[in-house]
């Protein structure tokens, strides 16, 4: 078979049965199955997403964290920037961020001086953050993790941050627990790359 009618054949084949989504840096970015017109894998990778995504309502999702975390390379491949949700419904004796149990704000004093711990941010003021370390997520193969607390427990804001970074072409993990209503699971699934499960 002549190579050009091959990799004709081969194009063809791709569409019709549509390969796991990779993340190749710079080449491509994952959307949903739906978005990308049925062919996982998506459109080519653009430093900013389309428009008309950014605009998109989940951008303007708010929800509750407590902390972001840059250039962490043990949760998760490669380098990558941790958003830790506020709220978990546990509450383990050997939890790692006791401060992220309670939902509710709350003062810490530590060292003689007092924080607040929360803070209540958009998608889209989250994503300024996030996209400030695009070059070291595409150079080593990392992305955004999120924790907590427990992420699932901020099903909606879980999935519009998910969501927003697919669009950036970034690759996403979570570290969880999954105690969360099954429906909370397979609504959040298809947007993680990567689970940590404890």
């Amino acid at each position: 078979v002549p190579k050009k009618r091959k990799n004709e054949r081969f194009s063809q084949l791709r569409h019709k049965f549509p390969a796991k989504t990779k993340f190749l840096p710079d080449t491509s970015f994952p959307l949903s199955f739906k978005e990308s017109g049925g062919v996982w894998g998506g459109a080519p990778t653009l430093s900013h997403p389309r428009k008309d995504i950014h605009m998109a309502n989940y951008y303007d999702r708010v929800g509750r964290i407590f902390d972001i975390q840059r250039f962490s390379i043990h949760d998760g491949p490669g380098i990558r920037t941790i958003v830790f949700l506020k709220g978990c419904y546990l509450r383990c004796r050997w939890c790692c961020n006791p401060e992220s149990q309670e939902y509710k704000f709350q003062e810490l004093t530590m060292n003689g001086s007092t924080k607040t711990v929360g803070q209540d941010i958009s998608v889209r003021d989250l994503m300024e953050e996030l996209i400030k370390d695009e070059v070291y997520y595409r150079r080593s193969g990392g992305g955004i993790t999120l924790s907590g607390g427990e992420a699932m427990a901020q099903p909606e804001f879980a999935e519009a941050i998910l969501r927003a970074c697919h669009d950036h072409g970034f690759s996403t993990a979570i570290e969880t627990t999954a105690f969360a209503e099954r429906d909370v699971v397979a609504r959040l699934i298809p947007h993680i790359d990567h689970v940590m499960m404890d």
